[in-house]
């Protein structure tokens, strides 16, 4: 008996791709910063490299929350679709037990 419908499997599955896409955003800052590191410390040497570096890392925990923003928005998706579950199930207790509006309203 469906008595009021929400897609929670579509929303855990975008919750999923959000967080896989945080993780993926992750790991590239992560190797983008690994590569700079690189590069300045062997290939890319002087002053020049130094303010280089020095733009690029005042950057970097910009980058990381974005990241960290991406997981927020997945996990409020996900328990967003536990609680619309759970509220399903209580309403649909409710109607089957015929007792919709008691505990409800006291009127």
């Amino acid at each position: 008996m469906e008595v009021v419908s929400h897609n929670v499997e579509a929303m855990r599955a975008w919750s999923g791709n959000i967080n896989t896409a945080a993780t993926d955003y992750k790991d590239f800052i992560n190797n983008l910063y690994t590569l700079v590191d690189n590069l300045v410390s062997s290939d890319f040497t002087g002053g020049l490299s130094q303010d280089f570096e020095n733009l690029v890392l005042d950057k970097k925990d910009d980058f990381i929350r974005y990241s960290e923003v991406l997981e927020e928005c997945a996990e409020l998706i996900d328990k967003t679709s536990t609680n619309i579950e759970n509220d399903e199930e209580e309403l649909r207790s409710r109607i089957q037990s015929h007792d919709v509006f008691s505990d409800k309203m006291n009127i």
